[in-house]
């Protein structure tokens, strides 16, 4: 049985169980059967005879929540949150970027349905990571294009020191990508167009960059790559990425959002063919 159920008695020969942050009232029942129940339960005593009705009610509303047996893995956890089809197959994840945050990043990822691996673009996947420094633009340019070919959905979680931002989910020809998030940041950067000056640099950077920043980063993501799976196959969800960023400070302490739709000026997005002309229309 789950550890987060109590029962208690009140005032007026009434009973309260508490399954969770859930609470649920007995009234008018026998104190002695009430009491002689939860102790047979708390034994792990769960057969009903017709003596004690009052544990039949008890085991009744345990049962209908589910909370007979303990919950081990997040599989079963969603199960009793509702959401009766949970994914029964493994999901490949390619992660690609700088070597050394992909290698810590396989180290990190686990999970039942995700199976995470350092990408080969000649082999599939079903969803794919990028993984890199905000430095290394040339790296997140060259990898955003290849999979945005693929066809693939993928995520992008880039990194400064201190720093973070998560997104976008892509989904090639629907949702923004990640040449639209650097596009977009250069009409709101004090250094504007300067920036892609360095768009084909072969420099990279290997700068340190905190193991536990690393770690809410990345279980962030797979969070998004377990919501992305869950919505593919019939759920009620919404992966936050899509269309969106999500940014981390570190010294600040605070999350930020930010919408991304699909820049018009990113080249990936909307290729430039001769004589075509793209209109931006604002609703």
């Amino acid at each position: 049985m789950r550890t987060d159920i109590d029962f208690l008695e009140g005032n007026n020969a009434s009973f309260y169980l508490k399954v969770g942050e859930k609470m649920y009232e007995f009234k008018g029942v026998n104190p002695n059967l009430a009491h002689t129940a939860w102790e047979e339960i708390q034994k792990g005593d769960f057969h009903i005879g017709k003596e004690n009705p009052v544990k039949e009610k008890i085991l009744g509303v345990i049962n209908s929540l589910g909370a007979q047996e303990n919950v081990t893995n997040l599989k079963e956890l969603l199960k009793l949150s509702g959401l009766q089809k949970f994914p029964e197959d493994t999901y490949k994840v390619g992660v690609l970027g700088d070597g050394d945050l992909v290698k810590y990043a396989l180290k990190k990822l686990t999970s039942g349905v995700l199976k995470y691996e350092r990408a080969n673009l000649k082999c599939s996947y079903d969803y794919y990571l990028i993984l890199t420094r905000q430095f290394n633009r040339k790296k997140q340019l060259d990898i955003n294009e290849s999979l945005f070919n693929i066809d693939k959905p993928y995520i992008s979680l880039i990194f400064e020191p201190l720093t973070f931002s998560a997104g976008p989910l892509t989904i090639p020809q629907q949702t923004s990508c990640l040449n639209c998030k650097l596009t977009s940041e250069e009409e709101n950067n004090y250094y504007g167009n300067f920036l892609r000056l360095f768009d084909d640099s072969e420099k990279e950077s290997s700068e340190y960059i905190p193991e536990e920043l690393l770690d809410l980063g990345i279980n962030f993501i797979n969070l998004q790559f377990l919501k992305q799976v869950l919505q593919e196959t019939g759920q009620a969800i919404e992966p936050e990425l899509a269309q969106t960023i999500m940014e981390y400070s570190l010294l600040d302490g605070v999350w930020i959002e930010r919408q991304l739709i699909k820049n018009s000026r990113c080249e990936i997005c909307f290729p430039r063919n001769e004589g075509s002309q793209i209109f931006e229309v604002k609703l």
